[in-house]
């Protein structure tokens, strides 16, 4: 322990899985931040039409999922000190390859709402 009678007390050991003390208010707020987008960005379609909102709104709900579904045992796997796999890493560059494609060939609107659902899950899965 790092605080033990051998050790000065002014001394703690570098640990890189340690979070600053405000980690969790910028993530949550970063999480809210995203969700506001995705937000905003449906209602940004509403001159379009009710179909699409409804994909600008899929495509953000679908990317945050996807976010948490991989953050999530990324955080598991970093904060029990073991490395990551290759295969979440492969993952995570997959969505945001997907979404940069979403939003430069086909639509700007579902594609930002599936960068802002990405990064939401990304920051939900750091608070969680």
């Amino acid at each position: 322990m790092w605080n033990d009678a051998r050790m000065r007390s002014e001394v703690v050991p570098r640990d890189d899985r340690a979070w600053p003390r405000s980690s969790l208010l910028v993530s949550a707020g970063l999480a809210l931040a995203a969700v506001g987008s995705g937000v905003g960005l449906v209602f940004g379609a509403a001159g379009r039409g009710s179909l699409a909102m409804a994909l600008v709104a899929l495509g953000f709900v679908l990317a945050f999922g996807f976010g948490m579904a991989v953050s999530v045992p990324v955080m598991r796997h970093w904060i029990a000190g073991r490395s990551v796999p290759g295969r979440f890493h492969l993952l995570q560059w997959t969505g945001l390859v997907v979404a940069f494609v979403v939003l430069g060939r086909f639509d700007g609107l579902v594609g930002g709402g599936m960068l802002a659902g990405l990064m939401g899950g990304l920051c939900v899965a750091n608070v969680w």
